[in-house]
């Protein structure tokens, strides 16, 4: 099935020239598949299923791996000249088959043909090379990590923010084998909360060494928080499984005891709802996270009793209850940052916790208050909640979350992800302040065609619709929270879509070259533009009133517009 959708040709303009075209796409060029997807702070990567290497969002440290610290300008007011790559591109100096990726704040890490590499920021010595690499720590090309250069069979770097300039997320873990038989879990970087399980005698250690406490444990899997991390071990019984953490403990996200731990030590939860923590051991374990941010962290489980899969927090940012409320259908669950998700059993995520960027992808439903029950991702832009068959987001096969971002591998291979947008690390091609509320797609070829779209999937990926129906706008911020701009029909020519800022000037009304800019022709006005709230903005000295709007843009109301245009995209 061919489905018409738009590219975007022009950003919101503020008295100033728009300059417009139209793009005609002959054909289409393959999207890039993805067998696994990690979130980070500000950027993303995934393992392609030709088994090599993409990220994609801010580059200003290297961690997107292609050599260069370039990119697009995504900068702010508080983070002046920052690059940023907005649509994934390849991880070079990656040679052979890479089978995990993890994405982490500032750095990234994969395994490459059963070694360890990692790239990016080095300044806690996170790479584990022994900080030989890169001017000012920073390596754009991949490094390998001392002493683990075969027998890896996991990686994770850590992701983490916190307004203390040294107390963000600075270190990795490996999951290695061992010869003839067993495992270790090594870790290198920042260990200033015993975030690294051992002590090196310094607050950084470049290299990795073995994390005490599971020297006689056979560990299968692991998961790198903030400040603290877990191993799931194989348990007492055959087929069942216990969880192990060490680190950061002041929000009780390891155990109750008072304090870090240095040694790894036994996972504590409540699993039965009666508010006493319960050691998670010799259990049906599917899926564990550790995560956190700013001082905070959590933990989180899903484990299988009688038949049904449920899930549990324990720690920081009050994700218990949400988690509590999900007391089957789980396959996965993944945390960070303030919030947490899951992967459903009828392929659909739910998520719960802070939906300060909308990384709850429930299209801000729950805003300006935290979730603290579950919300269903949508698919786009929809009712709320978005509970309504076809409404929510489905074919959801891995998930992954990061500081403020989410995001899913559709069953054919295909990244949706949601949240925070600032640097690109949604991938769709745009940089969206603060982000987006529901899932989009990213855009490999960088044709303004997500993945999804030309994959003949889901035809809302990536905001864009059938021009002669319904578009859906997106959302705009303001400082006092979002204002949503909903689905509108559209017949203005080539102008498929107008998203207008408009009320009762205050001042002098901009003219309609200010407005518009003189070359572009204006559209003809419809009853189909309308908006239910807009967005606080000036022309130059004159503010204007924000009043929703009467279904009528006039040329004096137009204070900028988004332009888009026919694109042919599958």
């Amino acid at each position: 099935m061919n489905f018409r959708f738009t590219l975007l040709l022009a950003l919101v303009i503020i008295a100033g020239a728009l300059l417009v075209g139209s793009t005609e796409r002959t054909t289409a060029a393959e999207p890039s598949k993805f067998d696994s997807i990690d979130a980070g702070y500000w950027h993303t990567c995934g393992v392609t299923v030709a088994d090599g290497a993409m990220c994609w969002g801010n580059n200003n440290d290297g961690q997107i791996g292609d050599g260069t610290f370039d990119g697009v300008d995504c900068s702010d007011a508080q983070n002046p000249d920052l690059k940023c790559r907005l649509t994934p591109v390849s991880v070079v100096g990656l040679v052979g088959e890479v089978s995990s990726i993890s994405a982490g704040y500032e750095h990234t890490c994969a395994v490459v043909d059963g070694g360890a590499k990692c790239w990016g920021d080095n300044e806690f010595g996170q790479l584990g090379d022994g900080q030989m690499c890169g001017a000012n720590d920073k390596c754009p090309i991949a490094v390998d990590v001392t002493g683990l250069t075969s027998g890896v069979l996991a990686i994770g770097a850590a992701d983490g923010w916190s307004l203390a300039e040294g107390d963000k997320a600075y270190h990795s873990c490996a999951l290695v084998s061992l010869v003839p038989s067993g495992t270790q879990v090594q870790c290198w970087g920042q260990n200033d909360r015993s975030q690294l399980g051992y002590d090196c005698g310094s607050p950084i250690c470049t290299t990795p060494a073995v994390v005490q406490g599971l020297e006689t444990d056979v560990v299968d899997m692991i998961s790198v928080g903030y400040k603290h991390s877990c191993a799931r071990l194989l348990g007492p019984t055959e087929g069942k499984y216990s969880i192990k953490c060490w680190g950061a403990n002041s929000q009780n996200q390891i155990d109750q005891a008072v304090g870090d731990h240095l040694t790894a030590v036994g996972l504590y939860v409540d699993l039965d709802g009666d508010t006493i923590p319960d050691p998670v051991s010799d259990l049906d374990i599917v899926s564990f996270s550790a995560g956190g941010y700013a001082a905070l962290g959590q933990t989180c489980v899903a484990t299988t009793e009688a038949g049904a899969t449920a899930a549990a927090c324990t720690g920081g940012n009050q994700l218990d209850v949400g988690a509590a409320a999900l007391t089957s259908g789980v396959v996965a669950i993944s945390t960070a940052g303030p919030h947490a998700c899951a992967l459903m059993d009828d392929d659909g995520v739910k998520c719960w916790g802070s939906p300060l960027f909308g990384e709850l992808g429930d299209d801000m439903g729950c805003y300006p208050l935290a979730c603290g029950l579950p919300v269903d991702v949508c698919a786009t832009h929809a009712s709320k909640p978005c509970d309504q068959p076809g409404e929510h987001l489905t074919g959801a096969a891995t998930i992954a979350t990061g500081t403020y971002t989410s995001c899913a591998l559709t069953s054919d291979g295909l990244s949706r992800c949601w949240g925070n947008n600032k640097r690109g690390q949604l991938g769709d091609g745009t940089v969206v302040s603060p982000g987006r509320t529901t899932p989009v797609g990213s855009d490999t070829d960088r044709d303004g065609c997500m993945d999804a779209q030309e994959a003949g999937s889901n035809p809302g990926a990536g905001g864009q619709r059938d021009p002669t129906s319904f578009w859906d706008f997106g959302d705009q911020w303001t400082l006092n929270g979002p204002v949503f701009v909903r689905d509108k029909s559209i017949v203005s020519g080539d102008v498929g879509a107008v998203i207008a800022r408009f009320g009762t000037a205050r001042g002098t009304p901009p003219t309609e070259e200010e407005a518009l800019g003189e070359a572009l022709t204006p559209p003809v006005s419809t009853g189909g533009y309308h908006a239910s709230a807009d967005v606080g903005a000036q022309i130059g000295p004159n503010p204007w009133d924000r009043a929703p709007a009467d279904g009528n843009i006039v040329l004096a109301d137009i204070l900028a517009v988004n332009a888009q245009f026919g694109h042919t995209c599958a």
